[in-house]
């Protein structure tokens, strides 16, 4: 019964997976509210409709209602999109179109361009127009947009589709591993496997009650007839003790058989004294079946304390593993919130490592401006010091030139010395003649004495670099 339990519930989540038709639908919700509960007959026999119908839509003209009146499927398709279009805000908001589309595109309702249209294009970034634009393309649709819009509604969101539909949603386990996931399909489908199994120890134990009582009874009948005929029709019967029949047990199991009709009085004892006997062995059999369930009970409840021991254990450790992972996830929290910290320490030491390397290359490159510039005013106060020299050693010359002239001018010329100086006769001698030109060439500027200047300064100038600058 537990296989049959569980063969029922998987039965019922591969039928909530598993797209139907919208004719299959249709007679699957027919069959349901005509009062079949059975979900392996339901699922049986939507499944047979979809083996029949096939893997496509099919679109029906009209449908059947319990008044026998009939509406055209497209006013009952208008109706239900107007009811859409009063929750429209807040279907836009619930929907999740990328979560849609996959089984939309299963069901044929929209296509590759559509999907596209609605997930990438760039006229609709936000979920809510999307949602709006999803909408659209499926009442463009008509009955096949409706139906797969409705059967996600199903899946998804069961609220909406009660409040649209009026009817309850029959597909559960799909929303389950939607939002719980496997586990908590698995301890969805665990619990409803313990109440079949509830429910059919009950039914058992309530069956076997019933059917103890009744046999109690008919032995009881049975022999409260047997008396009636031993005391009517014998007087050397004995009666019967009424002690046998206060000690049965109610789990007494063998039938007594009838008895046959009493002629004789000594056939009639002898068939009192055999119902008697007959009696003392049920008896006895029946005390060894009480005390086999006795038995059984005690072990049966020694297994019992033993399970709820073990249960008791697994729980306690299930409690210390709650508690252990709860340290675990605050120690990795903390681990997480300290690497981060670390981590935003780094970034800072980095930014401030690469500020230094920006300062160092600066401080760098204003070392080598102040280098060149010192490079620069070595060579001006060089060139300056080697003018320096060349006007100083000018100066000399001129000063040792001054005073030769004042020399020679204090001795005099010794070949024009016999001249009269009021005369206007000149001396041509050599000496006075290079007197007289020198002042000449001075203020003419010559480009031979020039020349000799220039020639001076740059040996100057070449010497002194060659004394800072040894290598």
């Amino acid at each position: 019964m537990i296989d049959g339990g569980l063969v029922t519930v998987t039965r019922m989540t591969w039928l909530s997976m598993v797209p139907l038709p919208q004719s299959g639908l249709t007679r699957r919700n027919q069959w349901r509210d005509s009062g079949h509960s059975d979900p392996l007959l339901i699922s049986s026999y939507c499944i047979k409709n979809r083996s029949s119908l096939g893997t496509e839509w099919v679109s029906t003209d009209n449908l059947e209602e319990d008044g026998g009146q009939q509406q055209s499927s497209g006013e009952l398709d208008e109706e239900l999109w107007d009811r859409v279009e009063g929750v429209r805000h807040k279907l836009t908001r619930i929907l999740n179109p990328a979560k849609l589309t996959p089984f939309l595109r299963q069901c044929k309702a929209i296509d590759e361009q559509d999907e596209d249209e609605v997930l990438n294009s760039t006229q609709y970034p936000l979920r809510i127009s999307k949602a709006g634009r999803l909408l659209d393309i499926l009442r463009g649709r008509g009955q096949r947009g409706l139906q797969a819009f409705m059967e996600c509604l199903e899946f998804y969101h069961p609220g909406e589709y009660t409040q649209l539909t009026g009817r309850r949603p029959t597909q559960r386990c799909s929303m389950l591993v939607d939002e719980e996931g496997p586990e908590g399909l698995t301890q969805f489908l665990l619990l409803e496997v313990r109440k079949l199994r509830e429910q059919l120890r009950s039914s058992r134990q309530c069956e076997r009650r019933l059917s103890q009582r009744c046999r109690l009874e008919e032995l009881k009948n049975r022999l409260m007839e047997a008396e009636k005929q031993a005391e009517g029709k014998t007087i050397y019967a004995a009666p019967v003790k009424t002690e046998s029949r206060a000690s049965f047990c109610p789990v007494i199991t063998p039938t007594v058989p009838e008895l046959p009709c009493i002629k004789t009085p000594r056939e009639a004892g002898a068939d009192t004294q055999a119902l008697l006997d007959i009696l003392q062995q049920d008896r006895r059999e029946a005390a060894e079946q009480r005390q086999e369930l006795c038995s059984t009970i005690t072990r049966l409840q020694g297994e019992l304390e033993s399970t709820e021991a073990h249960r008791d254990k697994l729980v306690s450790q299930c409690e210390q593993l709650r508690v252990k992972v709860r340290t675990l996830q605050l120690d990795w929290e903390t681990e997480q919130k300290r690497s981060v910290s670390y981590f935003n320490q780094i970034m800072e030491l980095e930014r401030e490592r690469d500020q230094a390397l920006r300062s160092r290359d600066s401080l760098q490159l204003e070392y080598t401006d102040c280098l060149l510039d010192k490079d620069r005013l070595r060579k001006q106060v060089i060139e300056l010091q080697a003018s320096l020299d060349a006007l100083k050693r000018d100066r000399e010359l001129e000063r040792e030139r001054q005073k030769e002239e004042e020399l020679a001018r204090e001795k005099g010329c010794p070949h024009c010395s016999h001249l009269c100086p009021f005369s206007n006769d000149h001396c041509y001698e050599l000496c006075c003649s290079l007197r007289a030109s020198e002042p000449d060439m001075t203020m003419c500027g010559s480009p031979l004495s020039d020349g000799s200047h220039r020639f001076q300064r740059k040996v100057t100038h070449r010497s002194l670099v060659i004394a800072y600058h040894p290598y």
